[in-house]
């Protein structure tokens, strides 16, 4: 069945007397990180500079308008801020990327919430404005690849879950797919792609991650052979402490999944997604992604590294709920491998 928002909890800040509240949820309104008491192993209190400095938040959002898809990030690394945009031409299997960099948070703007704030970056190559409201937000790029400004209304009900990272850390995420979406894109040879019919995924993540960690992740946006959208999250090697970030949409049910293994060959091999059926669950992941391009980054700043790959391709499999049966066959969506030391 579903997960019903009336069974998850609104809370307006996920830290509360210094700590996280670590839960699915149905909403967070604000993810007061500065608020946190400390992630040292001594427990000792943080000066709000350090905390500030030592924080990880990545915010990533893909939009979709066959054939193209624009997917745009903005993540600091702690020393360094760091953006790309991307647009992916299906047609003629073409990316074109363009990326920016920043020393700290120079010229950046960070958030700490999805219902309001910005989130802001800006290079001689590429500015990325993301502005939050309680119904969306809007979106610019500006750079030399594309300009694109967009309205995204969100119309269902996001992921939430907040789990412990390590010995004192934590990590929020809230993922949601999104198909209101207005406005234009316009490329590098001025033709101009109306938005309106196109959908989207918001990606947003927090926290006092590992030092180093690894993490896989699959995403879908889009639509199945009898016309229900869907939108698909599955990771591996974040949020895995008693909750996963794994879950589903369908024309905007939500169901939760439960956690999934990901066995990546390489180079173009295809990647199998899958879980370990158990007797408390019925659902069943078989997935297959055949990966046909990629964005690869590579990053070395002494203390920082990060290695990233995400890939575009197509899935194929099924998925098997408590009622229902979700079968894709050749549905384009993204992959993503990456290690950071940060």
């Amino acid at each position: 069945m579903p997960n019903s928002p009336q069974t998850l909890a609104n809370i307006s800040q996920l830290i509360t007397d210094g700590q996280p509240i670590f839960s699915v949820f149905n909403r967070v309104d604000e993810v007061n990180y500065l608020d946190y008491h400390s992630h040292l192993l001594s427990g000792k209190k943080v000066s709000q500079w350090r905390k500030q400095l030592r924080v990880n938040q990545f915010c990533f959002v893909q939009i979709v308008q066959p054939p193209y898809r624009v997917c745009v990030a903005v993540a600091t690394l702690n020393w360094v801020t760091t953006s790309f945009c991307y647009l992916y031409d299906a047609e003629n299997d073409r990316l074109e990327l363009i990326e920016g960099l920043q020393p700290f948070t120079h010229n950046c703007q960070f958030n700490q919430s999805t219902y309001q704030d910005t989130i802001a970056f800006q290079s001689k190559k590429l500015t990325v404005q993301m502005d939050f409201s309680e119904n969306g937000l809007n979106l610019t790029i500006d750079s030399k690849l594309l300009q694109l400004n967009a309205q995204l209304k969100r119309p269902y009900h996001p992921l939430s879950v907040c789990t412990p990272t390590g010995k004192t850390g934590w990590t929020y995420t809230q993922k949601e797919p999104i198909t209101e979406i207005t406005g234009e894109l316009m490329l590098k040879n001025s033709q101009k792609i109306d938005l309106t019919g196109a959908t989207a995924t918001l990606d947003w993540s927090v926290g006092y991650m590992r030092r180093i960690t690894n993490w896989y992740w699959a995403c879908i946006t889009g639509y199945l052979a009898d016309k229900r959208h869907f939108g698909l999250n599955l990771a591996k090697g974040v949020n895995e402490s008693g909750a996963s970030e794994n879950a589903c949409w369908l024309d905007g049910k939500r169901y939760h999944l439960p956690p999934v293994m990901f066995r990546r060959g390489k180079n173009k091999e295809d990647w199998r997604i899958s879980n370990q059926p158990l007797n408390w669950s019925k659902v069943n992941i078989d997935l297959t992604f055949t990966p046909i391009n990629c964005y690869k980054k590579s990053d070395r700043f002494f203390v920082v590294d990060s290695i990233f790959e995400q890939w575009v391709g197509y899935y194929s499999g099924k998925i098997i709920l408590d009622d229902d049966e979700i079968i894709l066959d050749n549905i384009m969506g993204l992959a993503e491998d990456h290690y950071a030391k940060w």
